[in-house]
């Protein structure tokens, strides 16, 4: 009578640590298995954002290109507008020079020039000239009137103008960072399975020495299993699984 209890306390025993196997090992395949999805996930991420903040590295450098282009150019276009208003200020209505009155119109002409086929539209904007000599037309361009041209003499580039010549670059930056959170916050789930799964392997472990084990204290290491798996089990429910 002995011997048969014995024998079905000892399946008994197979069956609960044989579940504690199954479940364990079920449980840290999938707890593996989202680690490296997770992982891959934000490797990934990790790739683009570098990609992308090399881009907006790129795009930055060229719009402070374009602002120092666009500074330079200003400075020579003003420099024009001056002399041809101070050879203007020179000339006698009544006996006109026509030497000056031609230096006036190279000077005005070379500024028109710089401001609208030169400079970015940004940067012609920015200073304020009138937009509807802003054309291909190149008639409709010369005919912008001097006083244009002298009126934007009062106007510089700004820091408007900067952040407006800087957007696209910034605009990538402001991506990079953003890829790069997820590619974290993803990472970090990837570590939170990983946990998961060593909590499962320690269930595997508590279950292999309750098999080696003869004596009643198997029973303890059994039930301590199974608390480890619960607890496994609850953390990777709580957890959000890769889609």
């Amino acid at each position: 009578m002995s011997s048969s209890n014995d024998d079905r306390s000892l399946r008994i025993f197979e069956i609960v640590v044989a579940t504690l196997l199954g479940l364990g090992a079920l449980g840290g395949a999938w707890a593996g298995y989202q680690a490296n999805q997770w992982g891959s996930s934000a490797i990934e991420n990790f790739g683009k954002s570098s990609t992308t903040a090399t881009r907006g590295a790129a795009l930055y450098n060229q719009g402070v290109a374009t602002a120092n282009r666009d500074a330079n150019l200003d400075i020579h276009g003003k420099e024009l507008t001056l002399q041809a208003m101070v050879a203007k200020a020179g000339i006698d209505p009544k006996n006109p020079d026509p030497l000056a009155e031609l230096a006036v119109t190279r000077d005005t002409t070379i500024a028109k020039y710089l401001y609208i086929r030169q400079m970015s539209d940004i940067g012609y904007a920015a200073l304020g000239y009138p937009a509807e000599f802003n054309v291909a037309d190149d008639d409709k361009a010369n005919s912008m009137p001097d006083d244009a041209l002298e009126k934007g003499l009062e106007a510089e580039l700004d820091d408007t103008y900067m952040k407006q010549v800087l957007a696209a670059g910034e605009a990538k930056f402001a991506e990079a960072d953003k890829i790069f959170a997820e590619g974290s916050a993803f990472s970090a789930r990837s570590t939170a399975f990983g946990i998961v799964g060593m909590m499962f392997t320690v269930t595997l472990f508590l279950a292999g020495i309750a098999l080696v084990l003869k004596s009643n204290v198997k029973w303890v290491f059994s039930f301590i299993g199974y608390g480890s798996l619960i607890a496994a089990g609850l953390k990777l429910f709580a957890l959000p699984w890769y889609p």
